[in-house]
């Protein structure tokens, strides 16, 4: 009895290990999927649901079931969890891109998971201040599901949303209860050789920083004056394996803005590694120094001005912003915990500078100019877009590739004047 005993606790403290890894890798409170289960307590009818907060833009959720429970005589006792044919078993500590290569194993159609539950309308869109659409967080509940692995796709999201697959298991706990769970969408994968973030909502923020003169809500300046304006993306988080990591920025001025293409430039938020900008035979290369060697971050090209073009397109390469996040002294990946090092993404600060010329608005409706952000919300749909001449920036027909854009307009007038009273603090 003593030597049973000693077993069954060493079981046990092998069960909670088990457990405790796979809640901090998937942010979740299910439980691993721990095989030979009391064929007295598990039996092949036990079910239970999965819920997923978090979710916005009335979205839809696929569920797909990748692994299920195999019992005993008469359905009763787990004996082990099996893989659908053609995916690969996790590990138990399964990175994001293990999750994210079942993903395009599914979409592929090489594989035999099975979709079990598929719901609309996940969550809801609103407007901001400006008008830009905004995700209301919502909930999905699934059906009544059998002990196994599911992988939850989420695509569709109204506001711009992307959802990297979401890893949800259905099991057994200690005590022989078949449990259910809730993944918070927002939360990130802890483990993993890209520790990406289950959903983000990219955007896409543009302002005048310098050269102008506020009336009010409007931005004013005069003929030949020098107008500095910032863009400053809000990041996607892709999975490492992704297939589809289109990163594009865009600025179209109207034809009283001369834009000066030598005055672009990139920097990185939040740090201060430096950013060099080279000239190049099609227009401007910024480049970081990282891990040892020079990578170029960003390709810059000006609008055909003897189109009558005016502004510049953008084209970053998404993985040269990656960035190890976690400080350690790790070797391959790994820190001294033994646990991958945790992955980041640079966020570019864009300035540049435009003149008001002769062929400015005067008064209404102004001098607008506007930039577009260009991001894959489906980062397994089509492939990383690549521009030519004949194709320089993505459009509507472009797979996978959602847009956000913002605008700043700035106003003239015929003649202005400032009187003020004397001494420094003078009402005007």
């Amino acid at each position: 009895p003593i030597k049973r005993k000693e077993e069954n606790m060493k079981k046990m403290k092998k069960i909670l290990a088990m457990l405790l890894a796979m809640a901090m890798v998937l942010g979740m409170s299910v439980t691993a999927l721990a095989d030979q289960v009391d064929p007295g307590v598990a039996n092949k009818n036990d079910t239970a649901t999965v819920s997923i907060s978090g979710i916005s833009g009335k979205a839809t959720v696929t569920l797909y079931q990748i692994a299920e429970g195999v019992y005993g005589e008469s359905g009763k006792g787990l004996i082990k969890y099996e893989y659908k044919e053609g995916i690969e078993p996790l590990s138990e500590q399964p990175t994001s891109g293990e999750i994210n290569a079942i993903h395009q194993a599914i979409l592929t159609n090489t594989t035999g998971a099975v979709v079990v539950d598929t719901q609309d309308n996940i969550g809801d869109v609103g407007t901001d201040e400006s008008g830009k659409v905004t995700g209301v967080d919502g909930v999905y509940t699934s059906v009544e599901l059998h002990a196994g692995a599911y992988l939850a796709i989420i695509t569709g999201a109204q506001d711009g949303s992307i959802y990297n697959p979401v890893l949800l298991t259905v099991s057994y706990d200690e005590s022989g209860a078949l449990v259910s769970g809730n993944v918070n969408i927002t939360e990130g994968y802890i483990f993993g050789s890209s520790a990406v973030a289950k959903k983000t909502t990219p955007d896409i923020d543009k302002e005048i920083i310098d050269g102008t003169t506020p009336d009010d809500d409007r931005n004013t300046a005069g003929i030949g004056d020098v107008v500095t304006y910032q863009i400053t993306p809000t990041m996607p988080s892709y999975p490492e394996n992704a297939t589809n990591k289109t990163l594009f920025v865009s600025d179209t001025m109207s034809a009283g803005l001369t834009f000066i293409f030598d005055s672009l430039e990139i920097s990185l938020k939040d740090t201060q590694k430096e950013v060099t900008c080279t000239k190049t035979e099609a227009g401007l290369a910024f480049s970081i120094e990282k891990d040892g060697d020079t990578v170029v971050i960003a390709n810059a090209v000006e609008f055909r001005t003897d189109k009558g073009e005016n502004g510049f397109y953008l084209n970053f390469d998404y993985d040269a912003l990656v960035y190890n996040s976690v400080n350690s002294s790790a070797e391959d990946g790994v820190d001294d915990m033994g646990l991958q090092v945790a992955q980041a993404v640079y966020t570019p600060i864009i300035k540049y500078q435009a003149v008001i010329n002769d062929n400015a608005v005067v008064g209404n409706p102004g001098n607008p100019n506007d930039a577009k952000l260009y991001y894959a919300n489906e980062p397994n749909n089509g492939s990383t877009f690549e521009p030519t001449e004949d194709n320089p920036a993505p459009d509507g027909n472009t797979p996978g590739v959602e847009k956000k854009e913002d605008k700043e307009i700035v106003y003239t007038y015929q003649l202005a004047f400032l009187k003020t009273g004397e001494g420094d603090d003078a009402a005007k």
